[in-house]
């Protein structure tokens, strides 16, 4: 509480008695059912969200432009040619080459390294997914939590990072492995 010495009097009951506006009644936030409401309702949008990816990745169209960069590199992994031209070309590559190797190698298995690399993609999009619930387990959060953090990051990844969600791109391939391995060092680290 403050005290204002000049008028000698608590500046809280002075805020207090001059109150117009009526606070509304709040809703019970420990009511089961409107927890499990909006618990489906995310799951619904997460799944809503992740549609577009997946069904994109499926047409035959060019998504973004470095698509085919990464498909001509996955392709030159497979020894069609070098995978680091020389520096009197015109192209440069200076990406680890693991994704290029990866990407290729399920490439020649699918038939195309574009569906190849969109396919890692989504998968990644799960495994980051999955290593969020990983880690709110291991830091002591209920199941119910971990099942609302993957949501909410299969809806995140799938809305608001379009540009890499079912797409060509070694970005969430390398992310997903990491938070992977992360999730897996954290829970030694923890135990």
């Amino acid at each position: 509480m403050r005290y204002d010495r000049v008028n000698a009097m608590l500046v809280n009951d002075v805020i207090a008695e001059h109150r117009t506006i009526e606070q509304p009644e709040r809703r019970e936030v420990n009511d089961a059912a409107y927890l499990c409401l909006l618990r489906w309702l995310l799951y619904a949008i997460a799944i809503l969200a992740f549609t577009w990816p997946v069904y994109r990745a499926f047409l035959n169209i060019e998504i973004e432009n470095n698509e085919g960069w990464n498909a001509y590199f996955a392709d030159a992994a497979m020894g069609k040619m070098p995978l680091y031209p020389s520096a009197d070309q015109l192209i440069t590559n200076n990406y680890p080459p693991l994704s290029f190797y990866i990407v290729g190698l399920v490439g020649r298995l699918v038939g195309d390294p574009v569906l190849a690399g969109r396919l890692f993609s989504l998968i990644a999009i799960v495994a980051i997914a999955t290593a969020i619930a990983l880690s709110v387990r291991r830091l002591g959060g209920s199941r119910v939590a971990a099942r609302i953090s993957a949501a909410f990051s299969v809806a995140r990844i799938s809305r608001f990072y379009v540009s890499y969600a079912g797409l060509n791109e070694p970005q969430l391939l390398s992310e997903g492995y990491h938070d992977l391995w992360f999730s897996g060092i954290s829970n030694r680290q923890i135990e």
